[in-house]
């Protein structure tokens, strides 16, 4: 058998580099929370749990909401609370088909990732449900809900920077001012912005 020829190994080695920004490495739940103002999820949960019953996150598109939320939600099953997160898609008006056997388990704490998508009569059913259970409810929406705010999520560039590095490693330099531009073309939605460092990553790779 003839021998691979030179350099096989090393590329066979750089093509299965697994790119740092796939959507596999971007859900919310692989990477934590980052604050750009000092606080912490240990300091959110205790002001849900010991505040108003009824509360709300809010934050423009890729501001990091559900990322935050999978933080909230591993933290306060660590202290041994009965969580439940529900995650509703773009123009979902009701609970999801699952949401009576959720309930069943009466849950203390529920969060609604996305509550702007449920119409008036689904929000009102939640509302006094929640009441009648005496459980705590979190809500997230992209503006306020006339509720009790309990943190607004915001995105910086230097934020995103921070992000990408922790992804990226030493595996991609990632240029502050280009990724500057990339923020402000996808109006400061991280999530699209590291969207569009997957191309730039994988252009990179083969050498464009």
């Amino acid at each position: 058998m003839l021998p691979p020829p030179r350099g096989a190994k090393f590329r066979r080695r750089r093509l299965s580099i697994e790119n740092p920004f796939s959507a596999q490495r971007l859900r919310p739940g692989v990477l934590e929370y980052r604050f750009a103002d000092g606080d912490s999820i240990a300091a959110l949960c205790d002001r849900w749990t010991k505040g108003p019953a009824t509360m709300q996150i809010v934050g423009p598109h890729g501001s990091g909401k559900s990322t935050l939320l999978a933080s909230l939600a591993r933290e306060l099953a660590r202290r041994g609370e009965r969580v439940t997160l529900v995650t509703l898609r773009d123009g979902q008006r009701t609970m999801p088909g699952d949401w009576p056997a959720l309930r069943a388990l009466s849950p203390r704490l529920v969060i609604i990732d996305g509550y702007e998508q449920l119409g008036w009569l689904a929000r009102a059913q939640l509302r006094y449900w929640r009441w009648r259970q005496g459980a705590r409810l979190l809500v997230t929406a992209h503006g306020s809900q006339g509720l009790p705010t309990l943190y607004a999520t915001r995105m910086t560039p230097e934020l995103a920077a921070d992000v990408a590095r922790a992804l990226a490693g030493d595996q991609f330099v990632i240029d502050p001012m280009d990724l500057h531009s990339i923020m402000a073309a996808n109006g400061g939605d991280l999530r699209e912005s590291l969207f569009a460092l997957y191309d730039r990553f994988e252009a990179r790779r083969r050498g464009e």
